[in-house]
This record gives C-alpha cells, structure tokens and sequence, in this order.
C-alpha cells in the first residue's frame, strides 16, 4: 500500500520531534538522577554533623550546669551547713580549708540539680577523687569510683595551676562507676560492659581553694528506652530536630567504639530481629571525620536496608591525645533515597509523554491542514476533465499551492472559453 503525503508527512513529523526528544529526555534523566542522589548523600551527610553539633550542644548545658551546682555549693545556697559544735569554753570552731559541704545537705543539692537538669548522676568528690556525697545517698565502698575520671583529673590539674574551670565532654565509664552511682542495669547493652557518659566536672571553692569538685553526667545507653520527665533522650532530640519530617524514614544511632567494632547502646531505629529497639547490634562503618563522615549502607534485620553516615565520638583527651570512644549518626531508608530518584525519573517521564502526545496531535493536525488544498485541487482537477468548468478554484493559500491553484483556475477559465468559442463557430 502507497503513503499518501499525508502519512508521509506525520511520519517524518514524528521521527523529527521523538528523536530529539528521546535524546534530550535522556540527558535530562540521567543529569537530574545523578544530581538528586548527590544531594540526597550531601544531605545524609550534613545530617550526620548536625546530629554531632546537637551531641556537643549537650556536653555545653552539661558543663554551665556543673558552674551552677559548684557555685551553690560553695555558697552554701539550697543546703544548710550544720553548725560545728563549739569546743569547751571557746567559740564554733571553724571548717578547715578544703573541707567539701557536708554530705547530707550536698546529697539534697546534687538531687535537686540532678532532677532539674535531667541528668543521669551527680556527684562531688574531695580534693582527691573520692566521692563525698551522690544524689543518691552515700558513697559506695570507699567511694574511690572516681578517682581516675578524667575530666576531675583535669580540672583538679588546671585549679592546682590557679586556673579553676568547667570542663565537659564524652566518657566511658566501667563496671565499677556504673555500680557506684547505681546505672548497671540502666546501662546494660549486650555486648558491651562500660556506659558512654556525656559528663561535666567543676571545681567548688571555699575562697582560693579548691574543698571539691563537681562531676555531672548523663547516661546515653538506651536513653531512648527510659525516656521521661527524668530522663531526655539525646537520640530523640535529634530526630525531632533533624527529621521532623520524615519521622518513619530516618533514625538516629549512637554506638561504643571498642577494637574497631561500633555496638550500637542508644538508637530509636526499631525493627530489629527480636523486635523493639536496635540496641546491641554491630554498626558497619567505614571511617569518617567531621570534617567528611563516612557513608555506609547496613541491612539492619527486621528494619531493611538503610544509609547511615556517622561521624566519631571522641573521649575526654589525655596524654596520648584524644581516642574515639564512639560513633553518632543518622540512618535513612534506602527506598527514601530511591522514591526520590523514581518520582525524578516518573516526572520526567510524564512530561516527555506529554509532549510527545502533544507533538503528535500537533504533526496530524498540521499534515492535514498542509494536505487539505492539495485534496481540494485534486478534486477540482478531477471536475476539470469531466468538463465542469464552471465551479471556480476557491483554494485560500498563501504558498505554492494558493499559486498552484490560481494556475489552474486561469486553466478552467481559458478551457471554458475555448469550448465558448468553439460553439460560436
């Protein structure tokens, strides 16, 4: 079967509109696929800061609550000093110098401060290291459970030097702290036998001298689990604060780092094998800093496939320097990312049907409109050979075939004179 020009005219129309529209779509594809998912990494990574920046924010307000407490403790404020029995025939005598605040109206305060600030222990230790008074009660043993802290450490060292400061930061602390201030069993993760404290240390002065330190901290193992009006989540917070709005996609996860190997203690990732929270399980990381955080992909059981990017958790600093002792970061279902890349590539897709439909309807309307007058000549040449001259060429074109048809009405006319004069004769 012949084409007609018509067909040959929406055919060449829609080979010259898709081709170029299937190579342009493709380009547009691949580009908006390729810069989607790079800022969907950006974003899982700048995530993974913002979750570390919240962690520190935390160790600050840690650190102005130890000034506070040290402050009212050394002033006496919110707990009575008992009055020192005067000796025979003399006056009270007085507290000797480096003396800490009695231990039963020291325990009140630490309690109060504890309660206020939601913490997990708050202790005050002697000169020393040991423990004077808890919130909650007396020391256990001979209160020595604090003795190589190194945020007392390094507080003590800097009043010794005439310089009394608040210091803050992350620690692992072992079985022997956690069973002093009573965390064993809050702490318990499987797995791992210390506790990952967010602390703060201040000096109490009694003048020029330092009578005591202050020692702040909240536990972040399963944080989650016993959050309360006594207990706020740190994992939370940053959810909340982070992934207001993508609550069933993303997660927070804070793990201990112990001989290469990252066990998650605090996580509101939920979903795994047994079910509930996702604490105890091994998160796979490859390395990171602040600076860059790693970016890993981990099957977590029960949950599915997620992106996580961490960025470390790094210790009190010593003489060696400071350690990671722990990772922080971010989980994101890997579907989120790849919803966001199909909803590119279905769009995409719409729009190029769209238009191709469009450039379709296009191509057969303006064939039709191209090929109308030349029908309408056929037919009027046709009516020419039959003899029909009297019905003129109305064919309105303002191209060739407007010409064309002129051309062959001039030709009616003349034939239809002819065959006039031919009569005549």
């Amino acid at each position: 079967m012949k084409l007609n020009i018509r067909n040959k005219l929406i055919i060449f129309a829609f080979l010259a509109i898709i081709v170029p529209l299937g190579i342009s779509a493709a380009i547009i594809l691949i580009q908006l696929t390729t810069y989607t998912d790079q800022r969907s990494t950006e974003r899982i990574l700048s995530d993974a800061r913002v979750a570390k920046s919240i962690f520190s924010k935390r160790q600050e307000n840690l650190r102005a609550a130890a000034q506070s407490l040290a402050a009212s403790l050394a002033s006496g404020r919110g707990a009575a000093r008992p009055a020192t029995p005067a000796p025979a025939g003399g006056a009270a005598a007085a507290p000797a110098a480096g003396t800490p605040a009695p231990a039963a109206g020291a325990s009140e305060v630490l309690k109060r401060q504890l309660e206020a600030s939601k913490l997990s222990f708050a202790v005050l230790l002697d000169p020393k290291g040991k423990v004077v008074a808890q919130h909650n009660g007396a020391p256990a043993g001979d209160g020595g459970y604090f003795s190589a802290n190194q945020l007392f450490v390094d507080v003590s060292n800097l009043a010794q030097q005439g310089k009394p400061e608040a210091l803050s930061g992350a620690a692992l602390e072992g079985p022997a702290m956690l069973e002093g201030v009573g965390l064993t069993k809050r702490a318990e993760v499987a797995g791992v036998d210390s506790g990952l404290f967010l602390e703060a240390a201040a000096p109490v002065l009694t003048g020029e001298t330092v009578s005591g330190i202050v020692v702040l901290g909240q536990l972040v193992n399963n944080d989650v689990v016993v959050e309360s009006d006594k207990q706020a989540s740190i994992v939370n917070e940053i959810k909340q604060t982070v992934y207001r709005d993508m609550l069933d996609e993303a997660s927070v996860v804070i793990a201990t780092t112990k001989d290469g190997t990252n066990t998650i203690v605090s996580t509101n990732l939920v979903g795994s094998a047994q079910g509930g929270v996702a604490t105890g399980i091994q998160a796979v990381d490859a390395g990171g800093t602040f600076e860059k955080p790693s970016l890993n992909t981990q099957d977590f059981a029960g949950a599915g496939t997620y992106k996580t990017s961490f960025v470390p958790i790094e210790g009190v600093a010593t003489k060696e320097g400071a350690k990671t002792i722990g990772k922080i970061g971010v989980a994101i279902k890997e579907g989120w990312f790849t919803s966001i890349v199909r909803r590119v590539q279905l769009t995409i897709l719409v729009v190029t049907l769209v238009a191709l439909a469009l450039a379709i309807v296009g191509a057969v309307i303006g064939a039709q409109k191209l090929t109308r007058p030349i029908v309408e000549l056929t037919e009027a040449a046709n009516r020419i050979s039959l003899g029909e001259l009297d019905a003129p060429i109305a064919v309105q074109s303002q191209d060739e075939i407007g010409t064309l048809a002129e051309s062959l009405d001039r030709m009616r006319i003349s034939l239809k004179q002819a065959i006039e004069r031919l009569r005549k004769r």
